[in-house]
């Protein structure tokens, strides 16, 4: 069998399948030589929805510890993790998935057929909705081999389903494909089907084998002290001499996401310059904001690429002089842009 999970379900129900039926369907497939279907679009939603939604409640937090420090004159520190941290998590849980997922490129036919589908207003498309991520959804799934048993989990009732049941023209397209496709509203239906179907599986004795995500103290090399008070000058200085190593590992793995954030992004501006070629910068930077890039950091890493001749401003412009670079820089954020301009459209 096949799942596909759609952000909603994946990252706010279930917390990145750490509960709400995720514990259980991720020990039924491993068992049953299942796989869960991540088509590109979905990982990348994945990722900044969980940063999204941990931004949110950690933002709660901030706000009821300045209630609470108002209200009783007292103030606490609580480690919170940032947004390389909450990245890097994210990620640290979706390798740990990586044995049960079949992935799905986003290739350029792929967003071509996504594409076509939408602009014709086919389902699960529609006059009122472009629905260009639920139509790179659907045309993954329609890529799996013929033969196979697909489950779409997804609440979206527009998009997917009508009075209550799975699109019978969704149905009916993927059979012609040679997949039998159903609808859920929720992972619990799935565990059901598989236990059902399985009879002799034990959860509890499958729950064994569970794989342990993050080990100890590395686990704490990723958090950021925050609370509504500054922390008190040389905290760091006062600690115990023991703990010198363990310090000097934070101090590493901190450097180390930040490095990593920064190589992505000068990646992703380099590749938009490469990309865009004669845009002026306007269309350059607007581009680069639309990408979920802040105006700021765009215009220093662009600043910076030139300072180092990776770019040439003109002026008016940023273009890349070395034209195999410019090739390669443009084809790792191809799929990325044009799935842009798509939901620009």
């Amino acid at each position: 069998m096949f799942v596909v999970i759609d952000t909603q379900i994946f990252v706010r129900d279930t917390h990145l399948l750490r509960k709400q039926g995720g514990r259980d369907l991720i020990r039924l497939l491993g068992a049953v030589k299942g796989r869960l279907v991540i088509p590109d679009v979905c990982l990348r939603e994945y990722i900044e929805q969980t940063r999204a939604f941990a931004a949110q409640e950690q933002e709660k937090i901030r706000t009821s510890l300045s209630k609470l420090e108002t209200l009783t004159g007292y103030s606490t520190t609580v480690a919170l993790l940032d947004n390389p941290a909450v990245d890097v998590r994210t990620r640290a849980r979706l390798a740990i998935l990586q044995g049960l997922v079949h992935p799905v490129g986003e290739t350029k036919e792929l967003l071509v057929a996504a594409s076509r589908r939408s602009m014709a207003k086919r389902r699960p498309a529609s006059s009122n909705d472009d629905a260009i991520k639920d139509c790179l959804i659907w045309e993954s799934l329609l890529t799996l081999p013929a033969g196979s048993d697909v489950r779409l989990v997804s609440r979206d009732v527009r998009a997917f389903y009508d009075n209550g049941q799975f699109a019978a023209e969704l149905a009916e397209e993927a059979r012609a494909r040679g997949l039998r496709v159903l609808g859920a509203k929720d992972l619990h239906e799935v565990v059901k089907e598989l236990q059902a179907s399985n009879p002799a599986l034990d959860l509890a004795a499958l729950s064994a084998d569970d794989p342990v995500e993050f080990a100890e103290p590395e686990s704490d090399m990723a958090l950021v002290v925050d609370a509504p008070s500054a922390p008190r000058a040389g905290a760091l200085d006062s600690a115990p001499m023991e703990n010198v190593e363990q310090r000097a590992k934070l101090v590493r793995s901190r450097l180390g996401d930040a490095q990593r954030t920064a190589r992505e992004e000068e990646q992703r501006v380099l590749g938009y310059i490469a990309y865009f070629g004669d845009a002026n910068k306007s269309q350059l930077f607007a581009a680069l904001e639309q990408s979920g890039l802040a105006l700021p950091l765009a215009h220093n890493i662009a600043e910076r690429l030139a300072l180092v001749g990776l770019v040439q401003d003109t002026g008016h412009h940023y273009i890349v002089p070395d034209r195999e670079l410019a090739g390669v820089a443009a084809s790792l954020v191809e799929a990325d842009i044009i799935a842009l301009l798509d939901r620009g459209n």
